[in-house]
């Protein structure tokens, strides 16, 4: 909006029997501009919006954007009074890339007790996330792992969201210490195609096929001989999506983002454009103003 105003001023239109005088062509492109400016806003806003909701989860049918324990996704995971966490190939699978990122770094036996060491150690306990635990050093004093189970899990939010916290950190290497609406440089396109490539790696490694004498299918993360994906005791870090039928809503919406951020991509370009004419019509008017100038002095 700030480049539109540059762009109209205070000039008005003027007209002479000669024709359109710049001035009007330099108004003409401000309000082109005004418009594309208010849409590239509109974009900004679904996308920040889509974003939330992929990674965060919705509240009704508007994206959540907190990320401790009133978050409607994680009081979800929590599961009921029997410490039964829900998430796992289930309802929940693929509802948020934070849901499915918890059950990614979880193994079942892995409740850590400090951020020194975020996870048990030793035989299956460790997050597949930092095997060698060197990503603890992102994390803060109060943050550690609880594990989730499909039997006697946590049932407390406040839990699930510290998880989160951790899972974030050690699998973005500390890039989370900032917040999810922090400024970016990349252009929108540049951003849309990475998304398009993650998300594209996501489905080569999910594997169809399931384990013998399971029925979690359509699984990504780690499979152990032995173990399967039930997120109980003997399971390894993983999580299912045999229920959505190749329906996972957090994918869909970054598809949705990554519409939007070729459209954004398009109205940056409209409005460098209009820059650029505005630039020579501005040069144009300055120029006519000097001449104008001299033939006052020279009369």
């Amino acid at each position: 909006m700030a480049v539109a105003r540059a762009w109209h001023g205070t000039q008005e239109a003027q007209v002479d029997q000669g024709g359109v005088k710049p001035e009007s062509d330099a108004i003409a492109r401000g309000m082109e501009a005004k418009l594309l400016a208010e849409r590239a806003t509109e974009l900004a806003d679904k996308i920040d919006a889509l974003s939330y909701s992929a990674i965060l989860g919705n509240i009704s049918d508007g994206p959540d954007t907190k990320e401790d324990e009133s978050n409607e996704l994680f009081g979800r995971v929590k599961g009921n009074g029997d410490k039964k966490n829900t998430g796992f190939a289930d309802e929940q699978s693929g509802a948020a890339l934070s849901n499915d990122m918890m059950w990614l770094c979880n193994v079942a036996g892995a409740t850590g007790t400090s951020n020194t060491q975020p996870f048990s150690t030793g035989g299956d306990k460790g997050c597949p996330c930092t095997i060698d635990g060197a990503a603890a050093k992102y994390l803060e004093s109060e943050e550690f792992w609880t594990a989730l189970k499909a039997t006697g899990g946590t049932n407390n939010a406040q839990d699930i969201a510290r998880n989160w916290a951790v899972a974030k950190k050690i699998c973005l290497k500390g890039e989370a210490n900032a917040t999810l609406a922090k400024a970016r440089t990349r252009k929108p396109l540049s951003v849309a195609q990475a998304l398009s490539t993650a998300v594209t790696r996501v489905m080569a490694a999910i594997k169809t096929d399931g384990k013998s004498k399971t029925d979690k299918k359509f699984c990504l993360g780690q499979r152990v001989d032995s173990q399967t994906c039930d997120g109980r005791n003997g399971a390894t870090a993983c999580v299912c999506y045999d229920r959505h039928r190749g329906h996972i809503p957090w994918s869909e919406k970054i598809a949705e983002m990554e519409n939007q951020l070729e459209e954004l991509q398009d109205v940056m370009t409209q409005l460098d454009q209009l820059r650029t004419e505005a630039e020579g019509l501005n040069r144009t008017r300055a120029q006519e103003a000097t001449r104008a100038a001299q033939a006052q002095e020279a009369s």
